[in-house]
């Protein structure tokens, strides 16, 4: 038969693509269910092809994977949606405080996990990537994750079950929502979120340093000062009214910056967007969500600037720090800056700044 637009074996998650391979498509006539995958052979019956999608696809061949492991017992109808309901997030993060495993759960909820994870990744792709579903997809990752590599395990035997515990939140600190490796697919754009008003600068600094402590150098992060600098530098502080705290997790190591300051080696300076004080990258602590190679903290490998965009090593964006206008008139000192990253091309940095939110006149 021919599937429904946007519906294939070839679009399956990234760990059932094996198991695609062997299967086939076609036409059932079981007048109660959308899609059916039998006890046994190599076929997948879409009942109503009006109702098909790709989630719902992923959910039949999840079947298939339990059929060749010998685990999948078809659900009777009847049994209602408590056969196919594990809880959601929410049920997912108690199973594992359980230290449960997709063992605990049946066929239709295992196969609802996928099915269910796929559904949200399309509905925030037609959406605004706003800081709160960012939020709500590092929750989501976190609570699926452990239960989808198991599931990949079944799909390849061999491969390792034990939930390994979550990092830091990726999508809170990038603005982006990458999706599990597991399932695979298209990162949701970071720009878009950044649009709405995310400051990744707001991100708490445990987050930060989780994920700036690979390409971190040992601690301290702080200069220690003798007392006659000390004592100058915390009259510097109030006077140009610093702000910076002087705490253990502090993201800048603001006496490293006074000390070099005070020796000619780094120049006070203002921010060519908003004038306000701006301090170098050298002194950044991995505390801080924008920190770089620059920093004298950080290991050849850590996140690089290339403009105001901060990468990563494999080129991911992680910060853009170029200004949002958020529908706003530009200013013409920003359209002037614009023009010159642009290479004093005027369409161009027309075009640059629309990007960046900003409204542009035709002139």
């Amino acid at each position: 038969m021919t599937p429904p637009p946007g519906v294939s074996l070839a679009n399956v998650p990234a760990f059932q693509q094996n198991a695609a391979r062997g299967l086939q498509l076609v036409r059932g006539h079981d007048p109660d269910a959308i899609a059916h995958t039998p006890r046994w052979g190599n076929k997948i019956f879409v009942d109503n092809p009006a109702l098909m999608t790709q989630p719902i696809l992923d959910h039949e061949v999840e079947h298939s994977i339990q059929r060749s492991a010998g685990e999948f017992r078809p659900t009777n109808d009847v049994a209602g949606a408590a056969e196919y309901d594990y809880g959601g997030i929410q049920g997912l993060e108690a199973l594992r405080a359980r230290h449960g495993t997709i063992a605990n759960l049946n066929p239709e909820k295992q196969a609802n996990i996928t099915q269910d994870y796929q559904t949200q990744m399309n509905a925030w792709s037609k959406g605004p990537i706003t800081p709160k579903v960012l939020a709500q997809s590092d929750r989501m990752n976190a609570a699926y994750g452990p239960f989808l590599r198991q599931q990949a395990a079944q799909a390849a035997p061999g491969m390792p079950v034990t939930p390994s515990p979550p990092g830091a939140p990726p999508a809170t600190l990038t603005g982006m929502i990458k999706p599990l490796p597991e399932m695979g697919g298209k990162t949701l754009s970071a720009e878009r979120a950044l649009l709405e008003g995310m400051n990744p600068e707001d991100a708490p600094r445990a987050e930060s340093y989780a994920r700036n402590k690979p390409f971190a150098k040992p601690g301290p992060y702080v200069t220690k000062l003798s007392p006659s600098e000390e004592q100058k530098f915390q009259a510097w502080v109030k006077q140009n009214k610093v702000p910076w705290q002087d705490t253990p997790d502090a993201d800048y190591d603001m006496r490293g910056y006074f000390r070099a300051m005070q020796q000619g080696k780094v120049k006070q300076q203002r921010s060519q967007w908003d004038h306000k004080m701006h301090f170098v990258d050298q002194f950044k602590t991995p505390y801080d969500a924008t920190f770089s190679n620059q920093s004298q903290y950080a290991t050849a490998d850590a996140p690089r600037w290339e403009g105001d965009r901060l990468m990563d090593k494999s080129g991911q964006l992680i910060v853009d720090e170029t200004p949002h206008g958020k529908g706003k008139e530009i200013p013409q000192q920003i359209a002037m800056q614009y023009y010159r990253k642009a290479g004093n091309d005027p369409a161009r940095a027309r075009t640059l700044a629309k990007q960046h939110g900003w409204k542009v006149s035709a002139q």
